[in-house]
């Protein structure tokens, strides 16, 4: 009689190697979805920031300016500091009828702080 089939170390052996595959396999899917998430989630707060951005360099800004709110279900606070002020550039004798402001905004999101400069222009007279 011929022996058709497997013996049972074959058997067991094999069983090990699909479980370690098996584990192998579903360790790399949930770090991959872990990536993903955290992918998401500072894709979200980037997205976040810059809209905020937009939104505080849009209003007239002014030195220690306060503002808080939330958005896209994340708390903010930012504070806006004047760091300079100045006439612009004299041209051919005459002073320039602009002043030129430079604030500082800081932007707290979630713990996080970011800081970014704005320039701003005013006529003080004619030219």
């Amino acid at each position: 009689m011929k022996n058709r089939g497997f013996t049972l170390i074959e058997v067991l052996v094999s069983t090990v190697i699909l479980a370690v595959a098996i584990v192998s396999v579903s360790a790399a899917f949930k770090q991959f979805a872990e990536y993903r998430m955290r992918a998401e989630k500072y894709k979200n707060l980037y997205m976040t920031v810059l809209s905020l951005k937009d939104m505080i360099e849009s209003k007239p800004l002014k030195n220690k300016q306060y503002g808080d709110g939330e958005i896209n279900g994340l708390k903010y606070d930012y504070r806006v500091f004047l760091v300079s002020k100045g006439r612009g550039l004299t041209v051919e004798g005459q002073q320039s009828p602009f002043e030129v402001y430079l604030y500082r905004i800081d932007l707290n999101i979630e713990g996080r702080t970011y800081s970014f400069y704005r320039t701003l222009y005013q006529k003080t007279g004619s030219f």
